[in-house]
């Protein structure tokens, strides 16, 4: 990684864990669907990930749908095998 790796704490907690199961073990943490910029008519409009109490994003589960409500809805199901922060692809900055 590079020497820019932004600091996160990493998470302690049982894995696997269900999505509920990682959004109820801390008031902070939250489940944010945003918009795909420039998502293609027929593909995903919006994606869905979860955010540490940290304020970090993690790199998996992520879920996308055609609404707010089916990326949402995609993503409460999975089951959560790791915890890493999702990073931009130069490794930087949370992505």
């Amino acid at each position: 990684m590079p020497d820019q790796f932004p600091h996160h704490t990493p998470y302690t907690g049982p894995l696997p864990i269900t999505v509920d199961g990682f959004l109820a073990g801390h008031p902070d943490r939250r489940l944010v669907v945003r918009p795909i910029k420039d998502a293609p008519p027929g593909h995903y409009q919006f994606g869905a990930y979860l955010i540490s109490e940290h304020g970090w994003p993690l790199s998996l589960p992520r879920a996308g749908g055609q609404t707010e409500f089916g990326a949402r809805l995609a993503l409460r199901p999975q089951t959560i095998h790791r915890v890493e922060p999702g990073l931009s692809a130069d490794g930087t900055r949370w992505a």
